[in-house]
């Protein structure tokens, strides 16, 4: 079971920004509440966001709970801004490399031996807690495997 990001910051009567640990799709992918009390977001509202940042029309009084629920689903693009890409070379014999990042699945890499895409389950698997994938066939000799991935 996935779990929401959740930010939570005290009031002290004077800020207005607070800055989240995550970038939200939109403002309304985040419900904003000040001592239990839901805050509508946009620029005639109660706040507004931009990138990582809410901005209250009004500082929250002193001591005012606020809590940042950041809402949706997940897909790997969010939490992964860029493509990780390793790269390893076939000896004709080794059926498994260990990627630098571990927590990568199956389905979630793009794996290419020497330019040609190759299935997930049925030409390769990858261990997620271990990182090590394990392909189906002993690439040859100086061939390039390329495996792309987000997290």
């Amino acid at each position: 079971m996935k779990s929401y990001t959740v930010d939570s910051f005290t009031g002290d009567g004077s800020d207005t920004t607070f800055t989240l640990s995550e970038t939200p799709y939109s403002a309304s992918a985040l419900m904003v509440t000040i001592d239990g009390i839901v805050q509508k977001p946009g620029s005639s509202a109660n706040y507004t966001v931009a990138g990582n940042v809410v901005t209250f029309t009004s500082a929250p009084s002193t001591g005012m709970e606020i809590e940042c629920r950041h809402l949706g689903v997940r897909g790997v693009k969010r939490r992964a801004p860029e493509w990780q890409i390793d790269s390893f070379t076939g000896d004709g014999s080794a059926t498994t490399f260990t990627l630098n990042t571990s927590g990568v699945t199956t389905n979630n890499a793009f794996v290419y031996y020497n330019g040609v895409a190759l299935k997930p389950t049925s030409d390769y698997t990858i261990n997620t807690s271990t990182g090590v994938m394990t392909v189906t066939f002993a690439p040859i000799s100086a061939s390039e495997i390329v495996v792309r991935y987000q997290l």
